[in-house]
């Protein structure tokens, strides 16, 4: 008899590359991320494929997008947290069991992420783990952006550039040829124009500590609530290009939905 074999589990590692920020006595999370059941308890999370997958690479290409999507997704949480998912070992079956035995083979992948230090003097014990959303994908816009707007989106970053660079990149990607560009984007996002708009406007505010360019204009510095809108603005900009293949099942990004200036 030939013996075949399948993927029966994938097992991660949840770290919080926080040092401050602590899951020790976080509740179990139990859902469904694709074609997977998944598990999050003690600091390790299971995947229970519901297909059969019959190699290591199938069952991460599978899961994986799932699990980067969950990483990006939390830091955007009102208490952002900055997570990481790390291969611990992938766990095979045979489809074909002689005497009820179930064999499995076990690899440990070497690889491993080294940890961010937080400057706060306080740590965070989190009752539970942050939740993964469905309608959040780790599109290549996405990972694009990512790549210079993560410190941004941990609270640090330079707000008016930043912020200037995700609108640009916004209107490039989804505003089109022809026409009003930033309008084409706001409705390929489900985003309302006056919200592009005002960060247009602050983007462009000559304030001499966080201006992105300086011109012969008066100076005008943000207010604290403007510096919060925005920042909050840039965060909801950024999660809808996340849900971009979505946006026709979710509510329109309003002013309404932002901090009050």
């Amino acid at each position: 008899m030939t013996r075949m074999f399948r993927v029966s589990q994938l097992i991660y590692r949840f770290e919080s590359l926080n040092d401050l920020d602590k899951f020790a006595g976080a509740v179990p999370w139990q859902g469904r991320l694709g074609d997977f059941d998944v598990a999050l308890e003690a600091g390790m999370l299971t995947a229970t494929p519901r297909v059969v997958l019959t190699s290591a690479p199938s069952a991460r290409v599978a899961i994986e997008p799932h699990l980067r999507a969950w990483e990006i997704k939390s830091l955007l949480r009102p208490v952002g947290h900055h997570i990481r998912f790390v291969l611990e070992r992938i766990e095979f079956a045979a489809t074909e069991q002689l005497e009820g035995r179930q064999n499995e083979l076990t690899l440990r992948p070497v690889e491993r992420h080294g940890q961010f230090t937080a400057d706060a003097a306080i740590s965070r014990e989190n009752a539970s783990y942050p939740q993964p959303d469905p309608w959040f994908s780790a599109t290549p816009v996405v990972e694009s952006l990512l790549h210079w707007i993560e410190p941004f989106l941990l609270g640090g970053g330079d707000l008016l550039v930043d912020a200037y660079r995700l609108l640009t990149k916004v209107e490039a990607e989804f505003g089109g040829r022809a026409g009003n560009r930033r309008r084409n984007a706001g409705k390929a996002l489900g985003i309302e124009f006056e919200v592009l708009s005002k960060m247009g406007d602050l983007t462009a505010r000559p304030d001499p500590r966080l201006a992105r360019k300086f011109g012969a204009r008066e100076s005008q510095p943000l207010t604290a609530a403007e510096k919060v809108w925005l920042r909050a603005a840039a965060a909801a900009v950024f999660e809808r290009c996340g849900q971009v293949g979505n946006v026709a099942a979710l509510p329109a990004i309003s002013m309404a939905d932002l901090p009050e200036m």
